[in-house]
């Protein structure tokens, strides 16, 4: 019986051990359990302070949206870039944030996101808390089984710039003008449409080309290579006349202003040329020069002419008039051949007095008749003297013959004058 009582509390014992042994075991499985369930749990506070720290210093606004398109989460640059505060935007639809002609393109969001794995770009048009739209860059994608996270960017200043382009690109095209760019080693990047009609080059002909041999620059006066290069770094521009070449082969006159670009830190990247085409202005300047170079002979012969009807009033013999009035034609008029004739109009005819030979010398033509022949204009159709010195022509002159005594008949440079 003592036995069984001893046999019965050693059992007792024994179980009390294993009890005692299995809770020490589960407490160090616990201990270890909660220190592990500690560290991880440290762990992802640590990730989740680093993943917050990364979304809030973010340029970009990002939201987390349920596929509803309820706002779940914003960062700190959603409130910057919306003008919002704190966590007013929870629970809003997404939709919400975007100008109402956007908004309908967005309401399958969630669908079109799943069809998408890399995500869905596109460019709306967002508003923010004041009303205020702004031109923005939308990126979506889908979590699986937690909505979608969408990135917000700001784009209102590349949308200008993009716009800026445009309109530069647009004027660029419809400026008469030619408008060349070139990189800093001056070979051609841009050629618009004047500069087509200018050069008769095509766009895909002049790119790429250096342009000073390619259209043959020259200029109309010698310059300083040296002091223009000089000016231009200086200054960063330059207007020049030039001569250069057409397409064609023939030479046109360009009014060019060049301007130097720079990149945002002031190194030189490339020149803008606009270049004027007057080839026509310069040629009615050489026209009106060449008038008044010409009017301005006229004026010397008239006061010449003058001159020497002065002197041949002061001559008393007649003999000694119609030499005198050939000789002072020579030297005062410049004419290479020059002769007087005398008119009877009783018999209508032509009497020669002097003229000049081939050589310019003074000879006699007293004995030289002819018929002037009213009916056919002044003079008659090429009368010549008998004489092998005689080369005078006696040419017509339209209306009735002048009630005058005396005619003159002269040649300088090819070109005849009568009196």
């Amino acid at each position: 019986e003592h036995q069984e009582i001893i046999t019965e509390v050693g059992s007792q014992i024994a179980a009390s051990i294993r009890q005692m042994q299995l809770s020490e075991k589960v407490a160090q499985y616990t201990t270890t359990l909660e220190q592990k369930v500690a560290e991880r749990t440290a762990d992802l506070q640590a990730t989740l302070i680093r993943v917050e720290a990364i979304l809030n210093n973010s340029p970009d606004a990002l939201l987390l949206i349920y596929a509803e398109l309820p706002i779940q989460q914003t960062n700190s640059s959603f409130n910057t870039l919306f003008g919002s505060v704190g966590t007013e935007y929870l629970g809003q639809s997404f939709l919400t944030l975007l100008h109402p002609d956007d908004a309908g393109r967005l309401a399958d969001l969630a669908q079109v996101a799943a069809t998408q794995p890399n995500g869905r770009h596109m460019e709306v048009r967002a508003i923010r808390k004041d009303g205020s739209t702004f031109d923005a860059e939308l990126t979506t994608r889908l979590i699986q089984g937690d909505g979608l996270v969408c990135n917000i960017r700001d784009i209102t200043e590349r949308k200008a710039q993009e716009r800026q382009l445009r309109y530069h690109a647009a004027l660029q095209e419809n400026v008469s003008d030619a408008v060349i760019g070139t990189d800093i080693a001056l070979r051609i990047q841009s050629w618009n449409a004047a500069a087509v009609r200018t050069y008769g080059w095509t766009a895909e002909e002049a790119i790429g080309q250096v342009e000073p041999e390619f259209l043959q620059i020259r200029f109309p006066v010698p310059l300083k290579p040296e002091a223009e290069i000089q000016q231009f770094n200086e200054q960063g521009s330059h207007q020049q006349e030039t001569i250069q070449r057409h397409k064609n082969g023939t030479d046109i006159f360009i009014l060019g202003s060049a301007t130097r670009l720079d990149d945002g830190n002031g190194v030189p990247v490339g020149v803008i040329a606009v270049n004027r085409d007057i080839t026509a202005r310069k040629q009615a300047e050489a026209a009106l020069q060449n008038k008044m170079e010409e009017e301005r002979q006229f004026q010397l012969y008239l006061k010449a002419l003058h001159e020497i009807i002065i002197e041949l009033t002061r001559v008393d013999q007649l003999d000694t008039f119609y030499k005198r009035a050939v000789e002072l034609g020579r030297e005062r008029l410049g004419f290479e051949r020059l002769a007087m004739f005398l008119y009877n109009e009783r018999d209508d005819t032509a009497i020669g007095t002097y003229g000049t030979d081939a050589q310019g010398k003074l000879v006699d033509e007293r004995g030289l008749r002819s018929r002037w022949g009213a009916s056919q204009g002044l003079f008659c159709p090429r009368q010549e003297r008998a004489s092998p010195n005689f080369r005078a022509q006696i040419q017509p002159c339209k209306g009735p013959p002048r009630r005058a005594q005396r005619s003159t008949r002269a040649t300088t440079s090819g070109h005849s004058s009568r009196a």
